[in-house]
């Protein structure tokens, strides 16, 4: 979750903690949100928040579910994971409309 909101925080030019605080990270981890719903109730991250960062991080938070174990990451793949591309720049540039 640091290397997504490190890699957020440098697509926008701003300091990683305007994110997500090191708290959120945690509780991120402990409840492993599933849905922009339950991902909205968290604290501080209110609605720009989750439009802004809500599908990125949700995408994160499904693969570590994926991997068996809540609220912890898959193991480490031979590569590092670089997120795609559309999720930073969604996250830069604001929701994209769904499609028809």
């Amino acid at each position: 979750m640091r290397a997504l909101r490190k890699q957020l925080a440098e697509a926008e030019g701003v300091p990683v903690y305007t994110i997500l605080t090191n708290a959120q990270l945690a509780d991120l981890a402990r409840t492993v949100p599933q849905t922009k719903t339950t991902l909205g109730a968290m604290e501080g991250l209110g609605p720009a928040k989750l439009d802004r960062y809500g599908e990125p991080l949700l995408a994160l938070l499904r693969t570590m579910s994926a991997s068996g174990s809540p609220g912890e990451a898959p193991p480490p793949a031979e590569a590092p994971f670089e997120f795609p591309a559309s999720a930073l720049a969604h996250a830069a540039n604001g929701p994209v409309p769904e499609p028809a």
